[in-house]
């Protein structure tokens, strides 16, 4: 019984919340410095194809997740922004970005699509569409930015974790964990 229960509540979940501004270069780029923390990060874009910068270090193999929402409003307006990962091991930087790369790091860049639907983000409280996300591992150590860029202006939200221990339980143990 115990069992059904945990597995059909969700767990608590909370973001610490960050009011972006003056992050328009890679010099004030904002730092993600918890790693332990998801960051929701809210902020708008000019438009004009700025770009808004945020700065972690990663070791190669964390996990990097970010996801990128709008709302219903900045979607009926055409605003979709799109996501730029900078960093080591990335792909070599695409010509025309909005943005200077540091030497020696590459970029991959995530096309902004709003989704068909909306989703309800409870902590807010507040309805969004998911525009873009990535969830992968560090491919090399250092210092990474994750850039959220757009030629129409828009406010956005960007929920931000950097996985640096994770641990996976499976069923089996999930099981014993709960009968004990």
């Amino acid at each position: 019984m115990f069992l059904m229960i945990a597995l059909a509540v969700p767990p608590a979940a909370a973001h610490s919340p960050i009011i972006a501004g003056g992050n328009d270069s890679l010099d004030r780029a904002i730092s993600i410095d918890d790693p332990a923390k998801s960051w929701a990060i809210f902020s708008r874009i000019p438009g004009g194809w700025t770009a808004q910068f945020y700065k972690f270090d990663m070791n190669e193999g964390e996990r990097i997740y970010s996801v990128l929402q709008i709302s219903p409003e900045a979607k009926e307006s055409g605003f979709s922004p799109l996501i730029a990962i900078i960093g080591p091991g990335m792909p070599d930087p695409p010509e025309g970005l909005p943005f200077q790369v540091p030497e020696g790091s590459g970029v991959l860049v995530i096309e902004g699509v709003p989704a068909d639907s909306a989703s309800y983000e409870g902590f807010t409280p507040t309805v969004f569409f998911r525009v873009a996300s990535y969830s992968s591992p560090a491919p090399a150590t250092g210092t990474y930015y994750l850039a959220v860029f757009s030629g129409i202006p828009g406010s956005y939200s960007l929920g931000f974790n950097l996985c640096r221990h994770t641990q996976v339980l499976g069923f089996t143990r999930l099981v014993r964990l709960t009968s004990s």
